[in-house]
């Protein structure tokens, strides 16, 4: 059988110029994970979120859960497509024709314009993850479903905390260890603090502190702590060192109102967009004076 995609990324692009093999990952609902090399890709239903890792197929979600398809199937790339060979057969996902969106981040003119849309957007959502720590309307109406939850919230916010304070003394070091702290803290496929990393490494591209010694600190820390979250997380997190991020992210750029904003971060996984919004919005923070 023989399946078409639809999007894929200027990442993605650059790792299928030549011939590769590879295995399936994991498989869930709507997304096929493939390792190819050292990277992973992501197989996914259409209409999902964009993000550096995706090939969007033009099949929905109930056609992607009925394919054939278990972890540790062989697969290989041709200059046009994506080969799996399955038990029965070989199912191949054409990318000739794929729309390409650029993922690489840019610095923003007037990055500070937005912080009040970010905060507000923050107020306005309906999700929780990181986001009671820098939402008091959040914070107000939380109600915590165990002492796990409270215990991590709470962990969350004190390394926040002393990372802001260290930062405030030139101790850039040591601010950068309390976030790398956060790495694989959380549940799920992608963990709140990476989702929230990932997004402060965003904001630090869109104030245009790349290359401040709290940034180069906090990748250096980062990359030698990598393994302490799991495969799926790890990839998005090594995407945002390198600069690359999903489609909400990259439109923030040209982002004007809430609305604007929230729906795309809304609908990344179950709190991962509004993790990533808490990581963008504490970064650019950092770096904008108070009123």
């Amino acid at each position: 059988m023989v399946y078409a995609i639809s999007h894929t990324t200027d990442y993605i692009a650059k790792i299928l110029v030549s011939r590769k093999k590879g295995t399936v990952h994991s498989v869930y609902s709507k997304t096929i994970n493939l390792k190819i090399d050292s990277f992973l890709l992501a197989l996914q239903a259409t209409a999902s979120p964009i993000s550096p890792i995706s090939l969007i197929t033009t099949l929905d979600e109930a056609s992607m859960e009925k394919l054939p398809v278990i972890p540790g199937q062989q697969v290989t790339t041709t200059a046009l497509g994506i080969n799996i060979a399955t038990s029965g057969e070989t199912i191949t996902f054409n990318y000739r024709n794929a729309f390409i969106t650029f993922t690489r981040l840019l610095p923003m003119t007037y990055p500070n314009k937005i912080v009040p849309v970010l905060q507000q957007a923050l107020d306005e959502s309906h999700l929780n993850g990181f986001r009671p720590i820098f939402s008091e309307t959040a914070a107000e109406g939380i109600v915590f479903s165990s002492l796990d939850s409270l215990l991590f919230l709470t962990f969350a916010q004190t390394k926040i905390n002393q990372c802001t304070a260290f930062f405030k003394q030139y101790n850039y070091g040591d601010a950068a260890s309390e976030l790398v702290s956060l790495v694989g803290l959380g549940i799920g496929l992608t963990p709140s603090g990476d989702d929230f990393l990932c997004g402060v490494l965003a904001g630090l591209i869109l104030c245009s502190q790349w290359l401040h010694p709290f940034s180069r600190s906090l990748k250096e820390q980062l990359e030698r702590h990598l393994d302490n979250t799991n495969d799926i997380s790890q990839e998005f997190l090594k995407c945002a060192l390198r600069g690359h991020f999903g489609q909400a992210v990259m439109n923030l750029s040209s982002a004007a109102s809430v609305q604007d904003i929230l729906p795309a971060f809304e609908a990344i996984g179950h709190s991962s967009g509004i993790d990533s919004l808490c990581g963008i919005f504490y970064a650019i923070s950092l770096y904008t004076p108070k009123p």
